[in-house]
């Protein structure tokens, strides 16, 4: 869960800090600032999304910060369980994923994708 909180600051320090660094000197606080501001945390979803079973359109969802902040998140948990993959499958994904059952408890599945 540390990882998870260490991915997730440094995507808000980047975010936080290429607007009040660069984009407000260079192009006022007005809303051509705010749209650059979120280019980062949007890079950061288009890189990690298809890795944890979202889609890399989902970055959008960073123009709304709010909501962005909520997905970078829900990825950044998903990126440090990668191993433990304990989520279902996107459609897309399930011809290349193996359910691996895991000890004595059967109602607990984890997901590996092969290639």
């Amino acid at each position: 869960m540390a990882l998870t909180g260490v991915v997730l600051i440094l995507v808000l320090l980047a975010y936080v800090s290429l607007e009040a660094l660069i984009y407000d000197p260079v192009f006022g606080s007005g809303p051509l600032s705010d749209v650059l501001g979120v280019v980062v945390p949007s890079l950061f979803v288009v890189a990690v999304a298809p890795l944890v079973s979202y889609r890399r359109r989902d970055a959008v969802a960073w123009l709304l910060p709010p909501l962005g902040l909520l997905l970078t998140a829900r990825l950044a948990w998903r990126l440090t369980l990668l191993p433990y993959r304990d989520w279902p499958p996107r459609p897309e994904e399930a011809r290349r994923c193996r359910r691996a059952p895991v000890g004595a408890d059967e109602g607990t599945t984890l997901y590996q994708l092969e290639g």
